[in-house]
C-alpha cells in the first residue's frame, strides 16, 4: 500500500475511533449517572425522604413509591407505618388537627372527639311545631319559649302575655257556651256571685247568692261543653260567729282552710278544720274592718288565696280595687296590708266599678277581675312575686246578654294554661264561658 493510501485510511479510523469513543464515553456517563441517582433513590426512600409521588393520594399505599413512611407524607397527617399507608385517627385518639379525625370529628384538646359542626340541629324542617332554643327544639311552647316554625323562642312581654299558636298576643277571648237559667230549681240560679273549679276540670262549685246555697256541677272530660247539675248545699249559720252577708268563697288546696268574704262588716274571716272528713268549721282568723283606709275594706266580695296560703288578694267592692294581705307563715293568725291595685269607680284601663270577683295565676304574676258594673273581666299583672306594683294588660266583654257579652259579672275561674275563663255572669243568671286563642 502506498504511503498516501495509507495515511487516509488511517485518518479516517482515527475519526470513527475518536467518534466511537465519545459516543461510548457519553452512553457511560449516562448511564453512570442514572445507576448513581436510582441508587440514592433507593437510600432516600430507605430514609423515608422526600414526599409521595403524584400517582394517587399521597401516602395512599396503592404503589411503592407512594407508600408512607412519616406522617408529613400523608394528607390526614398519621401515617402507619406498618403497613405505610396514611390513616385517620378515631375517637379517642391523638390529633394535631381537625383533618387528622376521621368522619369530619374534631380535635379538641389534641384528642378526636365527636363528629363537628354539621349545620343547626334545630332548623324549621326538624321543629315545624315548635320553636328553637339554641339546638333544642321546644314543641310545647309557653310564655317563656314561644315560637313556631324553627323560629327563634322568646319570651312574650307584659303586654302580650299569651302564647298561641306559637305568637306572644294579647289574647282574643271568644264566649264558647252557657248552662244555668234563671229561677230556683237545682238548674237554675238567682244571682251567682262566685265560682270554684277542680284542679282536673271536672267540677265546678257555684256561689248561688239569691238562693242561698252551693250548687255542684260536673262535666264527662276536660273539653265536654255539656255541664249537669250534681248537688247543693247550704245553711244558715246561728252560731256565734256570724257571717254578715257572705259573698265569696275560697279554699286551700288541702281542702281544710277557708276565706270567707264577710261583705257586711268589711272583712275577710278564715275558718279551718281538722282533716278533710271533718265537718266541723272553726273560725281562726278574720283581718279588715269596715272603711277606707289601707287597713280597710268596704263590701269585700271576692276573695282568692295562694297556695301555700301566705298571700290573699280580696276584691274590696265599695273602694274599688284590689286589696292584697299576707302573713309570714301557715301558722299564722295574723294577716298584714300588702298593696292595692285599681281605683274608682271609672271605666278606664285602670279603674275598676264595683269589682266583684279576683282570681289569680298558678305563677301568681296574673289577675282577673270581676269588674261587675263595667261589664268587663279585667286582667292585670306584676313581673315577678316579690313585684307590689301590678299593671293593668287587657280585658274582654262588653255590656249585654248575647254570647260575648255580661251583664254584671262577678266570679270568675281560670284553668291553670289560662286559656279558659268561667264566669258568674249573674245579671244574665248564668255562667258564661270563653277561652282564649
Amino acid at each position: 500500500m502506498d504511503e498516501r493510501r495509507f495515511d487516509r485510511l488511517s485518518s479516517m479510523f482515527g475519526a470513527a475511533t475518536s467518534r466511537r469513543a465519545g459516543l461510548t464515553s457519553v452512553l457511560a456517563a449516562l448511564l453512570g449517572g442514572a445507576a448513581t441517582a436510582s441508587a440514592a433513590g433507593k437510600r432516600g426512600a430507605a430514609r423515608g425522604e422526600g414526599r409521595p409521588r403524584a400517582e394517587g393520594p399521597c401516602g395512599d399505599g396503592s404503589a411503592k413509591p407512594n407508600a408512607c413512611t412519616r406522617n408529613k407524607q400523608c394528607c390526614t397527617g398519621v401515617c402507619d407505618r406498618e403497613k405505610q399507608r396514611c390513616r385517620c385517627v378515631q375517637i379517642g385518639g391523638a390529633c394535631r388537627q381537625n383533618r387528622n379525625c376521621c368522619r369530619s370529628m374534631t380535635c379538641t384538646n389534641g384528642i378526636c372527639s365527636t363528629p363537628g359542626p354539621v349545620g343547626p340541629t334545630c332548623t324549621a324542617a326538624t321543629c315545624a311545631n315548635g320553636c328553637c332554643d339554641g339546638s333544642t327544639c321546644v314543641t310545647a311552647t309557653s310564655v317563656s319559649a314561644c315560637g313556631t316554625g324553627g323560629a327563634a323562642c322568646v319570651t312574650c312581654s307584659s303586654s302580650a302575655l299569651y302564647c298561641t299558636a306559637g305568637t306572644c298576643s294579647a289574647g282574643t277571648w271568644d264566649n264558647q257556651t252557657t248552662f244555668g237559667t234563671s229561677g230556683s230549681g237545682d238548674s237554675s240560679f238567682t244571682l251567682p256571685s262566685g265560682v270554684v273549679l277542680s284542679p282536673d276540670l271536672l267540677t265546678l262549685w257555684v256561689a248561688d247568692s239569691g238562693n242561698n246555697r252551693i250548687t255542684v256541677w260536673t262535666r264527662t272530660d276536660k273539653d265536654s261543653t255539656t255541664w249537669s247539675f250534681n248537688a247543693k248545699f247550704g245553711v244558715t249559720c246561728s252560731c256565734a260567729s256570724n257571717l254578715s252577708s257572705p259573698n265569696g268563697v275560697a279554699v286551700s288546696a288541702d281542702g281544710l282552710t277557708i276565706w270567707v268574704t264577710d261583705t257586711g262588716v268589711g272583712r275577710i274571716a278564715v275558718w279551718t278544720r281538722t282533716n278533710t272528713s271533718s265537718t266541723n268549721w272553726i273560725p281562726s282568723a278574720s283581718f279588715g274592718l269596715n272603711g277606707s283606709g289601707d287597713v280597710n275594706m268596704s263590701a269585700p266580695k271576692g276573695v282568692f288565696a295562694s297556695e301555700d296560703t301566705l298571700t290573699a288578694w280580696v276584691a274590696d267592692t265599695g273602694n274599688n280595687r284590689i286589696v292584697v294581705w299576707t302573713r309570714d307563715n301557715t301558722a299564722a293568725t295574723t294577716w298584714n296590708y300588702s298593696t292595692q291595685f285599681g281605683s274608682g269607680p271609672a271605666s278606664g284601663d285602670s279603674n275598676f266599678n264595683t269589682p266583684s270577683g279576683v282570681f289569680i295565676s298558678e305563677d301568681m304574676l296574673t289577675a282577673w277581675v270581676g269588674d261587675t258594673l263595667n261589664n268587663r273581666i279585667s286582667i292585670w299583672t306584676r313581673s315577678t312575686t316579690s313585684s307590689t306594683t301590678w299593671t293593668h294588660s287587657t280585658s274582654f266583654g262588653t255590656n249585654g246578654s248575647s254570647a260575648d257579652q255580661f251583664n254584671a259579672p262577678k266570679g270568675v275561674f281560670v284553668s291553670a294554661n289560662s286559656l279558659t275563663a268561667w264566669v258568674a255572669d249573674q245579671s244574665n243568671n248564668r255562667i258564661s264561658i270563653w277561652t282564649q286563642s
